[in-house]
């Protein structure tokens, strides 16, 4: 299973940074609760054993967080230490130490699309006439379906997209960078020593639309970064975007890396280990019609449904 964020405010309040990554810390420690009752969580170091012998535990399930947000350490590594439950926290390495002053592209793309609505009150009705009548109409229509098909481009590209959304609206992004805070290396050091790390790339960018010097240093060289500065092995990768292929693995063989995650949904077997599926969660996957924690309903979604 995969989660992203934490946050201890009200989803509803965030304004600047994608909603559907959050987990609110209330229902995130029920669903701790429920798991820990209910399953066995173990690590991926355990995987590992756990595949030389050919025997997976039964109800086995391994907890992990994309993309290094703050939170992971003020929130959910609280939640997790006070629980006793091990995760693996996959960091992009050019995002540490807010090294970059630009949030990730969803966080930057709904925050964007959000404030130019507020810009026209009569529904965007001014800005169907630009360049960017395709996004916006979409994001209006179905945000999903946007956000989808924006996770299938190159990065570059899409960040270039942003920036000329950027100037022509003239959206301020002091909120954003408010909202959107990365973990830094003294976090990280305090997280390792009962936590894993593992790799997200250096940058986020799709892997599948990369020249071969680019893999090599978004797949290889964000793991020698992440080893030099914890003085540990990093064995594991979880794909940017989720896309994986072909090329992607040779690079991943390279790089001495035991597994690769995806973001396909479904339950693991014991092989594979480049292609390991995980069930995304977020606020949504455990609450009922009513908006109360739904311990039936987390367990159908937890079942790969």
């Amino acid at each position: 299973m995969t989660y992203h964020r934490i946050t201890d405010r009200n989803i509803s309040e965030i304004e600047a940074s994608l909603p559907f990554l959050f987990t609110s810390q209330e229902v995130f420690d029920k669903q701790l609760k429920f798991i820990k009752k209910y399953y066995k969580v173990i690590t991926l170091k355990e995987l590992g054993q756990c595949v030389n012998n050919n025997r997976l535990p039964w109800n086995s399930l391994i907890i992990t967080f994309d993309d290094g947000y703050e939170d992971n350490f003020c929130n959910a590594y609280k939640t997790l230490s006070k629980m006793n439950l091990p995760a693996t926290f996959f960091i992009t390495v050019d995002k540490i130490d807010n090294q970059i002053d630009k949030p990730y592209w969803w966080d930057r793309l709904y925050y964007y699309l959000k404030e130019i609505q507020k810009k026209d009150g009569e529904g965007l009705n001014k800005e169907v006439n630009t360049e960017f009548s395709d996004i916006i109409v979409k994001f209006k229509n179905n945000p999903s379906d946007l956000f989808a098909r924006m996770n299938k481009e190159e990065t570059g590209n899409i960040e270039r997209l942003l920036d000329r959304i950027e100037e022509q609206y003239q959206i301020s992004n002091d909120k954003l960078l408010q909202e959107n805070t990365m973990l830094n290396w003294e976090q990280i050091s305090k997280m390792s020593q009962n936590c894993d790390f593992g790799s997200h790339s250096c940058s986020h960018r799709n892997l599948l639309k990369l020249d071969d010097d680019q893999k090599y240093h978004e797949i290889v060289g964000s793991k020698v970064m992440i080893e030099k500065m914890l003085d540990k092995k990093v064995p594991v990768f979880s794909c940017p975007t989720g896309h994986m292929n072909e090329e992607v693995e040779k690079f991943l063989e390279k790089g001495g890396y035991e597994f690769a995650l995806t973001t396909k949904p479904g339950i693991n077997k014991v092989n594979g280990r480049y292609h390991l599926k995980r069930i995304n969660i977020w606020e949504g996957t455990s609450l009922s019609l009513n908006g109360k924690f739904a311990k039936g309903y987390f367990s159908f979604k937890m079942m790969g449904f």
